[in-house]
C-alpha cells in the first residue's frame, strides 16, 4: 500500500505554506467545463444487444459487432444522422461454427470497406483459427482469409505469452499484441518478425499515416510514465517514441492527428508540427465535462463535420453503459449556467467517475468541476499531492476532497475540513442506525467525523486458535510465546521488511505518537521504543511470494496469516490454511490494543471553506445510501450501509466458489468454498465490535521513520540514537505542516 516515487524533500519544504490558511481561506473557482464541450444524443440502439464487441464508422454509419441474445456475433449499423438500427446478413463461412470476437476486431479501411478478424469456434474448440475478412458497406464479403496455425498455436510459435488484440496497417499487415510484445503477422498469419516489451503493456493505436504503435510503460527514468512506440517494419524494431502520461490510452488517428491519448479524463490529440514533424499533445475535450464515462469508451472518431461519434460499453459490459452517441462541439459559455462544486482527487475510480457524471446529468442548479492530482508529474504521487498541498496553502480550497491519499488526520486539526456527524444527524433519510456506525466512530478524530465511505475491509492478523488463544489483541510477548509452540524454525509472520511491519503497527494509531491540534510527537516515548525493539526482533528475510507464504502457511513454518478480510468467504480461506478454527487476533502491540483496523475503501470529505455545502452533502450522502446491486456479487469491501451489508452476507451465505485455486510453493491447491454460515456472520461481526480504529497513512511522516528505522534494524544505529533522530525530523515536519 506504500506508493514512493522519489525523496519527499521538496514536499516537505513546501509544507510550509500551509501557514497562509489561518490568514484567509477562499473557495477554489472554477467555471463550468473547461472550453469546448461535445453534447448531443444517444442513437437509438437495439434493446437485443447484450456485448458490443468492436466498433466503426464507415461512411454516413456506425458498425458494430456484437451479441444479440446468445453467442453467436451479429454485424450491425446505425445511422449517424438517426434512425434505426440495421442488422446485415453475415454469411459466416464455418458451417458448425460460430465467431467469438478478439478484442478490438473491427476497422474501417481506406477504401470504404470493412474490415473484421474473428477466431472461429466450433462448438467447444475455442482454439480455432483467426479468420479475416473484408466486407462491403453492405456486409457482403469481399476476401477471406484463414490464418495457417490455429489460436493455441500461434501462441506458442510467437512465445509472447497470451494474445490479446490485433489491428491492421496500412499496408494490410496484421500486429497482434501479446502479454510480452508486439508480433507483425502477414493476411495468412505468417510471422514477419517480434518485438519483446516490458509487462504493463497499453494497447495498439493505427497512426494517421498507416503504422501501429505499441504503448507501454517508460522506465528509462524517474516517476511511473508511458510511451508509445512506433513498430518499424523496415527496420523490424522500435521506431521513434512519443511520450504519454501514466495509465494513457491510445486510439487510432485521423486527418487531424497523428494519434489520440488520454490522460485520466481528458482526450488529447498528437498534432503534426508545422514543418511535418511529430508536434506535441494539445488537449481536445473532458469526458466529465461532456458526460461521458471515459472508462466504457471502446470506440470514438470525428467526424467531417466536427461532430464525435463515440461507442460506449467494453466487449464484457452489459446494461445502461452500452451506447452510440453522436455528439456535437459547442462552447461552454453557451450551455445553461450552473453553480460549480469543485472536486480533488487522486486518480478516480470507476465509482467516483460514475457518481459524477449522474449528479452532473441530473441536478440542475449544481455541477461538480474535477481536478485529478494523480494526473501531475505522469502519474508521481508526490508531485500532485504537492500540486494540491501548495494551492491549499493559497487559501484555494476545493468544495469535495476524494481523501484516500490525503492528510485527513492533518487537515481535520486545522480545521480545513466540515464535521460531517450533524450533516448525517440532520439527513431525513439517514440514520446512524442505517449504517455500519462502528466503522465510522473508528474515523472520528477529536470526535469529529471528516470523511465518509462507501465500504470498508479489515486490516487483520490471524492465528490458529488452539496456538494463538481466543483474543482480539496480544502483547510481542504472547507472540513469542505462541511461535514458541510452533515447530522449531516457525517465522510469526510474513517475511519481508521489518520497517514495513513497523508502518503496520503505527497506522493502528499515530494519535499514541503525534498530536496534530497541539503540533507535538513522542517518538522518543518508552512506548516508541518498544514497538521499535518489537519489530527489530522479527526475523528479517526478503520479501516473499505469496505463493511460498502458503506453503509456510501450510507446513506450519509461519504463525500468523494476514491476508485482510473482505467478504464473508474469507473465513474459509483463513480455516484452511491455518488448519484450524481461527482467531483473528491482530498485530501484537506493546499498549495492548485491538490489533485490527477498518479500512475505509472510497472516501469523501467536505471543505469548511465550501460556499454550498448544501449541494456538496447531497453528493456525498449519495455514499451512505443503499446501493443498487450491492447484494449480490464478490467485491473487495464490506458496505458501509447496514442493509446493503445484511444483503451481501445473504448473498455469501448462499453461494460456493467450487474449485477455487491457490498457489503454493510451484504447484496448487483446490479448496471447494461453501457458502457461507450463520456462525461465519457471528465471528466476523465479533470481530467488528471489537475494533475501534480506521487504518490511516501518512506518506511524508513514513518516510522519515523507516529512512532512521533502517539504520537501527541495520544495527547501524542504538535505540536511543534512533528514537531521538526520528524525533527531530518529525517535529521538524510536524512544525513544518503547523
Amino acid at each position: 500500500m506504500k506508493i514512493r516515487e522519489r525523496s519527499m524533500a521538496l514536499l516537505l519544504a513546501l509544507m510550509m505554506v500551509l501557514g497562509l490558511t489561518a490568514c484567509g481561506r477562499e473557495k477554489l473557482e472554477a467555471e463550468p467545463y473547461n472550453g469546448i464541450v461535445y453534447v448531443g444524443e444517444d442513437l437509438p440502439l437495439d434493446a437485443a444487444v447484450q456485448r458490443i464487441r468492436g466498433s466503426c464508422v464507415l461512411g454516413e454509419f456506425v458498425y458494430l459487432r456484437g451479441n444479440m441474445g446468445g453467442e453467436r456475433l451479429e454485424l450491425m449499423r446505425l445511422p449517424l444522422a438517426g434512425g434505426g438500427m440495421e442488422v446485415l446478413p453475415d454469411d459466416q463461412p464455418y458451417e458448425n461454427g460460430d465467431y467469438f470476437s478478439i478484442d478490438g476486431g473491427m476497422q474501417a479501411g481506406a477504401d470504404g470497406t470493412l474490415w473484421l478478424w474473428e477466431r472461429a469456434a466450433a462448438g467447444d474448440d475455442f482454439d480455432g483459427r483467426i479468420v479475416l475478412r473484408q466486407l462491403d458497406a453492405e456486409g457482403k464479403l469481399l476476401f477471406q482469409s484463414a490464418f495457417e496455425k490455429n489460436w493455441a498455436e500461434l501462441e506458442t510459435e510467437l512465445n509472447l505469452g497470451h494474445l490479446y488484440e490485433l489491428t491492421l496497417d496500412g499496408q494490410g499487415d496484421l500486429a497482434v499484441r501479446c502479454e510480452n510484445g508486439v508480433a507483425v503477422l502477414d493476411q495468412k498469419g505468417a510471422v514477419r518478425f517480434t518485438l519483446k516489451a516490458d509487462a504493463g503493456l497499453g494497447g495498439l493505436a493505427l497512426f494517421s499515416d498507416g503504422r501501429i504503435g505499441l504503448s507501454d510503460p517508460d522506465r528509462s527514468g524517474d516517476g511511473d510514465r508511458y510511451r508509445l512506440r512506433v513498430i518499424d517494419k523496415e527496420a523490424k524494431g522500435w521506431g521513434e517514441t512519443y511520450p504519454l502520461p501514466s495509465g494513457a490510452s491510445v486510439y487510432a488517428g485521423d486527418e487531424n492527428a497523428l494519434f489520440y491519448y488520454t490522460a485520466g479524463d481528458e482526450l488529447w490529440a498528437w498534432r503534426m508540427g508545422e514543418d511535418g514533424k511529430p508536434g506535441e499533445g494539445e488537449r481536445v475535450l473532458n469526458f466529465l465535462d461532456s458526460g461521458i464515462d471515459q472508462e466504457s469508451v471502446a470506440f470514438f472518431a470525428f467526424l467531417p463535420d466536427g461532430k464525435l461519434a463515440v461507442t460506449c460499453g467494453q466487449r464484457f459490459e452489459e446494461g445502461s453503459k452500452r451506447k452510440v452517441s453522436v455528439l456535437a462541439p459547442v462552447e461552454a459559455a453557451s450551455l445553461p449556467e450552473k453553480k460549480v462544486l469543485t472536486y480533488a482527487a487522486f486518480n478516480l475510480d470507476s465509482n467516483e467517475r460514475a457518481a459524477i457524471l449522474e449528479f452532473n446529468r441530473t441536478n440542475p442548479e449544481y455541477m461538480i468541476s474535477v481536478t485529478d492530482y494523480g494526473q501531475y508529474g505522469g502519474g508521481n504521487m508526490t508531485d500532485g499531492m504537492t500540486r494540491l498541498i501548495t494551492e491549499i496553502g493559497a487559501g484555494r480550497i476545493p468544495d469535495i476532497l476524494s481523501t484516500w491519499f490525503m492528510p485527513t488526520e492533518q487537515w481535520g486539526a486545522k480545521g480545513l475540513l466540515e464535521d460531517l456527524w450533524p450533516w448525517i444527524d440532520k439527513d431525513p433519510e439517514l440514520n446512524r442506525e442505517d449504517l455500519m456506525i462502528r466503522v465510522l466512530e473508528a474515523s472520528e478524530i477529536d470526535g469529529k467525523l471528516y470523511e465518509v465511505s462507501d465500504g470498508f475491509q479489515i486490516w487483520t492478523m490471524a492465528g490458529a486458535r488452539s496456538v494463538v488463544g481466543d483474543r482480539y489483541s496480544w502483547t510481542p510477548e504472547e507472540m513469542w510465546e505462541a511461535v514458541e509452540k510452533m515447530p522449531e524454525g516457525c517465522v510469526p509472520m510474513r517475511a519481508g521488511s521489518r520497517s514495513q511491519e513497523l508502518l503496520n503497527l503505527l497506522r493502528l494509531d499515530w494519535s499514541r505518537f503525534v498530536d496534530w491540534k497541539k503540533g507535538s510527537c513522542h517518538f522518543d516515548s518508552e512506548e516508541f521504543r518498544e514497538v521499535l525493539e518489537f519489530c527489530g526482533s522479527i526475523p528479517a528475510g526478503e520479501e516473499a511470494d505469496l505463493k511460498d507464504e502458503n506453503r509456510r502457511l501450510l507446513d506450519k513454518e509461519q504463525l500468523l496469516m494476514n491476508w485482510g478480510l473482505y467478504y464473508l468467504l474469507d473465513l474459509q480461506v483463513y480455516r484452511f490454511f491455518l488448519g484450524d478454527e481461527v482467531s483473528f487476533v491482530g498485530y501484537p502491540n506493546p499498549w495492548g490494543k485491538v490489533g485490527s483496523s477498518f479500512i475505509l475503501t472510497r472516501r469523501l470529505a467536505m471543505s469548511s471553506t465550501c460556499r454550498n455545502k448544501d449541494a456538496a452533502w447531497s453528493f456525498i450522502r449519495q455514499m451512505l445510501l443503499p446501493q443498487e446491486g450491492t447484494g449480490d456479487g464478490y467485491f473487495w469491501a464490506y458496505p458501509i450501509n447496514r442493509a446493503d451489508f445484511q444483503r451481501r452476507a445473504e448473498f455469501n451465505m448462499r453461494s460456493t466458489a467450487p474449485n477455487s485455486t491457490y498457489q503454493v510453493g510451484e504447484s496448487e491447491v483446490t479448496l471447494d468454498i461453501q457458502a457461507a454460515t450463520q456462525e461465519d456472520l457471528d465471528q466476523l461481526m465479533a470481530l467488528y465490535e471489537q475494533i475501534d480504529t480506521a487504518y490511516r497513512w501518512d506518506e511524508p511522516l513514513e518516510e522519515i521513520i523507516t529512512d532512521v528505522a533502517g539504520a537501527y534494524f541495520a544495527g547501524d544505529k542504538t535505540l536511543d540514537e534512533t528514537a531521538a533522530l526520528i524525533q527531530n525530523r518529525a517535529q521538524l515536519y510536524v512544525n513544518e505542516r503547523k
